[in-house]
């Protein structure tokens, strides 16, 4: 599936630390040209897959053989009765764009790299409403994404989600040795499945590994994660 998606301006400029301040008019074009450019080359993909889970010493996926371990995911899943798994792409044609600009015109690389981390965003926000109208169906409310890396939620578990949900083969996205995904532009994430709704989501801030040496968060702003 392919869903149309839109770059919103003014989350790119955030990813590009503006702060309100009037564009000079050749940047505002830029930033434009660079919208199109990225929503023209992203080619958008996302699976997903629903589980059951059963919890003892982790949270084990049933009819599989992942366990789910951590104090933070399983506080994250801790009303949940099932789970979405989701993995979503951009493609490696947007990545090679931005390399090629690290290369040639940094500027464009800084604010096509902005482009596409809104538009991953996007996308995972599309996949989230899908989610969140299956769960209603069977009168299941969502919890927020939360992904490897959150907390001590171990990165490590990149691969194994991935692979349960076939993602190398149906979306492209594969997980190297250091546990990065490929294309970069990927997001990886579970979702719960609750029989009461969600408490207010917290900012993840205070559960980000890099909420020490983080830009966004000097700025009074985050990350959108």
């Amino acid at each position: 599936m392919t869903p149309e998606l839109k770059i919103d301006k003014d989350e790119v400029l955030r990813y590009l630390y503006h702060k309100n301040q009037p564009l000079e008019k050749n940047l505002d074009v830029l930033v434009d040209t660079l919208v199109k450019e990225t929503t023209d080359i992203a080619r958008p993909r996302f699976i997903y897959n629903i589980f059951t889970l059963e919890k003892n010493s982790g949270i084990l996926l049933k009819n599989t053989e992942l366990t789910l371990k951590g104090k933070d995911i399983a506080r994250h899943l801790e009303k949940s009765e099932k789970c979405a798994v989701l993995c979503a792409t951009l493609g490696s044609e947007i990545e090679m764009k931005i390399n090629y600009y690290s290369k040639t015109e940094l500027l464009k690389s800084v604010i096509s790299d902005a482009c596409a981390s809104t538009l991953i965003e996007a996308l995972c926000d599309y996949a989230e409403a899908l989610i969140k109208t299956e769960a209603e169906k069977n009168s299941f409310f969502i919890t927020s994404r939360y992904s490897p890396g959150y907390g001590d939620f171990e990165i490590s578990v990149q691969k194994d989600l991935l692979n349960l949900i076939e993602a190398p083969k149906k979306i492209g996205v594969t997980v190297t040795d250091s546990f990065i995904m490929l294309p970069r532009k990927s997001v990886s994430a579970v979702i719960g499945f609750q029989s009461e709704k969600a408490k207010e989501e917290i900012n993840k801030c205070s559960t980000c590994n890099l909420k020490g040496n983080c830009s966004f968060r000097k700025g009074n702003t985050y990350c959108g994660n």
